[in-house]
């Protein structure tokens, strides 16, 4: 593991570009410590349906991080790196997963020379590509593109054949493992264990300085022929290419990977969930904790405000019953006074809290 420490800001950027979920994954560290982590740090995080809906292409408003915090400025995340047990666990999976799926008889991991029976996707990728002319600038100088609607191909006019045999080898490999391919968006997404998979196959391109008379250097890119196929999960990619060992020759490792990954997807998700629940169960009990003690004030408050109208109106009777005793001490009561001597015992009993039925404070 690889000790990396961030700033509030680096953090923020870094939450806002990645799930927590798959974050976790990449550093020694859970979900739900992730999550406390930001929060002790005032950072924002993305709400329910955020990374969904920007997987989708939709657009989604950013919260900006506070100016200030009191709290820690500062998080230390240890990066896994390759050889860590959790990456290695990943690895051994699929090289399990791959051991599995080759003992199948009724597989076929055999790229073939010739297409027999296109998937109706790679035949309509066939038929885009056959007028397309390549680009001729950039990285995507010397190749042909697939419209994207279609599948996300990006290979030089030569190899276009070849990499439609892959891509339909893939396919049917996928579907007879019960999985499923799917366009949306202007994506290509392999529906695997139930989680989309973003793919494509492309060309590697090389990049190479020339020199103008002027002196100045202009970048140019051409085909390298090297075949590379690429799976990205919620903003994690894989990637598989020519090599010691042929794009082909890796069928079986590409589409055991892509299960195991979908599956541990899956399972990461159901965590997140459950971690998800459980700290909004958490910040339920805390604000009915804060309602609790709200409304306990109030009552309290209540109840001295009835203590204190109980106190003013037996000083009210008092004075009453004075007033009366002096005026018959003196040549006793006249009937204004008796008029006035109902009406205020009669507002000091409206007045007396002891006299309204009582009221539940909670």
């Amino acid at each position: 593991m690889k000790p990396i420490k961030f700033t509030r800001n680096e953090l923020y950027n870094l939450v806002w570009r990645e799930s927590l979920p798959s974050l976790s994954k990449k550093y020694d560290i859970t979900y739900s410590d992730l999550r406390k982590t930001c929060v002790a740090m005032n950072i924002p995080l993305p709400k329910a349906g955020y990374w969904q809906n920007l997987w989708l292409g939709k657009q989604v408003p950013v919260e900006p991080l506070p100016e200030t915090s009191t709290g820690q400025q500062e998080a230390t995340l240890n990066f896994l790196e390759e050889g860590d047990e959790r990456t290695v666990k990943s690895k051994a999976a699929a090289k399990i997963q791959k051991e599995k799926i080759e003992e199948d008889p009724k597989l076929n991991f055999t790229v073939p020379s010739k297409i027999s029976k296109p998937d109706a996707l790679v035949e309509a990728a066939r038929k885009d590509l056959l007028n397309k002319k390549s680009w001729g600038f950039g990285h995507g100088a010397g190749l042909v593109m697939c419209s994207g609607n279609i599948f996300d191909i990006s290979v030089s006019p030569q190899n276009v054949g070849r990499a439609l045999r892959f891509m339909d080898a893939f396919i049917k490999l996928l579907k007879s493992r019960s999985n499923s391919i799917i366009t949306e968006h202007g994506k290509t997404y392999a529906v695997v264990e139930g989680e989309k998979v973003k793919i494509s196959i492309k060309e590697k391109s090389k990049r190479f300085v020339i020199k103008e008379t002027s002196g100045y250097e202009n970048s140019e890119y051409k085909p390298t022929g090297v075949m590379s196929f690429k799976m990205v999960i919620f903003y994690k990619d894989t990637e598989w290419k020519d090599g010691k060992h042929s794009l082909e020759d890796q069928l079986s490792l590409i589409v055991s990977t892509m299960e195991v990954k979908a599956r541990e997807h899956k399972q990461e998700m159901l965590r997140w969930e459950k971690e998800r629940e459980k700290d909004a169960e958490e910040r339920r009990l805390i604000r009915e904790r804060e309602e609790r003690k709200a409304k306990e004030l109030a009552a309290f408050k209540r109840l001295l405000d009835e203590a204190q109208e109980w106190h003013r109106v037996a000083i009210l009777r008092e004075y009453i019953d004075k007033v009366e005793a002096r005026a018959i001490a003196k040549s006793g009561a006249s009937e204004d006074l008796k008029t006035w001597l109902s009406w205020a015992r009669g507002m000091a009993d409206a007045h007396d809290p002891l006299n309204n039925d009582y009221k539940p404070y909670f």
